[in-house]
C-alpha cells in the first residue's frame, strides 16, 4: 500500500525508512479531532440559540402595546406607538431580553423612553414587563 511513497535512506550503518503517509495519517487524525471539537461547540451554541429564540421587532412592539405603561395615580395607560430604541443581550439567569423603547401615549400623546423586559409567558407568548429599577 505504501511502497510507492516509501523511501529507504542509508544513515551510517542502519537503514532509515521514511513513510510520509504515516505522518499524514497522524495529522489527519489530529485535524479530525479538532474539526469534531469545533462542530460540537457550534452545535451546542446553535441549540442554546434555539432554546431562547430572539423576538422579532414586531413581537416586541405587540408585547409592549399589550402591556401598556403604568402610572400609580392613573393606572394602566394605553399606548399609541412603540419604537424600539435599544435591544440588549439575553439574560440567561432571569430569562428575558432587555429592551429600551420610545412609547407615545394614546390620550395625551406624550412620549417617554422606558425599559422593558421581554420574555415568553407560560403559554409561549411574548410578554413585556417594566424593567426593575435599581
Amino acid at each position: 500500500m505504501g511502497s510507492a511513497v516509501q523511501s529507504n535512506t542509508k544513515c551510517g550503518s542502519a537503514d532509515v525508512t521514511f513513510r510520509p503517509y504515516r505522518a499524514v495519517l497522524v495529522a489527519t487524525r489530529n485535524n479530525s479531532k479538532l474539526v469534531l471539537l469545533i462542530l460540537l461547540g457550534l452545535s451546542i451554541a446553535a441549540c442554546a440559540g434555539l432554546s431562547d429564540p430572539k423576538p422579532s421587532d414586531e413581537e416586541i412592539r405587540q408585547a409592549i402595546m399589550a402591556r401598556g405603561a403604568w402610572n400609580p395615580l392613573v393606572g394602566r395607560i394605553e399606548l399609541e406607538t412603540v419604537e424600539i430604541d435599544t435591544r440588549g443581550y439575553y439574560n440567561a439567569e432571569k430569562k428575558y431580553w432587555p429592551v429600551k423603547a420610545k412609547v407615545t401615549t394614546k390620550k395625551t400623546r406624550q412620549t417617554a423612553v422606558l425599559d422593558f423586559q421581554i420574555f415568553k409567558d407560560d403559554y409561549g407568548k411574548w410578554s413585556a414587563r417594566p424593567a426593575d429599577r435599581q
